[in-house]
């Protein structure tokens, strides 16, 4: 049995003009619902493209952006069966008039936000448990949750409306020492990320 060090995630928050503050996930909002996944798709993108659309228009990508290069909800675009483990596994809130969470420090975890969202990434050592996101825009808005490794889009969840959205994903697999998970939501600001380490 191969040995386990602590898991120690460390903070590699891309600052867009906003400050990072640490929250985790609060229960559905008032009118709230919980999802799972639907059929996942297998996509195909110009990576190089989206990094330039995410780079041009400072860290979001936008709904219009995303609809031009082929970025879709419930979509697997690194084909690898531990990403296609964790896109299905996928499972959703979404509401109206939810309120920020509190800052809670988690064992074994990394939470931690940038503008309007968020991530938590659980597990020990290399191995991670769950990798979840949430996002807060300032009015009701529709979008879905961008799951980024080492810079590629890896897959998205599904699509969904509110002023709290969140996209839970079972990971149950181990990362190469030094991965960079991140998140970012279409068209909406902020891409916080955590790096996977021993």
């Amino acid at each position: 049995m191969r040995f386990r060090k602590f898991l120690m995630l460390a903070v590699a928050v891309f600052s867009f003009g906003a400050a990072a503050t640490a929250a985790v996930p609060a229960a559905a909002a008032s009118g709230g619902h919980a999802t799972a996944a639907s059929t996942l798709r297998v996509g195909h993108l110009d990576q190089a493209a989206v990094k330039a659309s995410l780079a041009a228009h400072q860290g979001v990508l936008t709904t219009s952006e995303a609809n031009r290069l082929g970025v879709r909800p419930n979509t697997v675009y690194i084909d690898t069966p531990a990403v296609r483990a964790a896109a299905a596994s996928v499972r959703t809130v979404a509401g109206t008039g939810a309120v920020r969470p509190n800052t809670v420090a988690q064992p074994a975890s990394h939470t931690g936000c940038n503008s309007d969202v968020c991530i938590e990434v659980n597990g020990t050592g290399l191995w991670v448990n769950y990798w979840n996101t949430w996002a807060f825009p300032p009015e009701e808005y529709c979008s879905y949750a961008d799951f980024w490794q080492d810079g590629e889009l890896a897959f998205t969840g599904a699509d969904l409306c509110g002023t709290y959205m969140e996209t839970d994903a079972t990971m149950e697999t181990d990362y190469d020492n030094h991965t960079d998970l991140c998140n970012t939501w279409s068209g909406i600001s902020g891409k916080p990320c955590a790096e996977v380490h021993s």
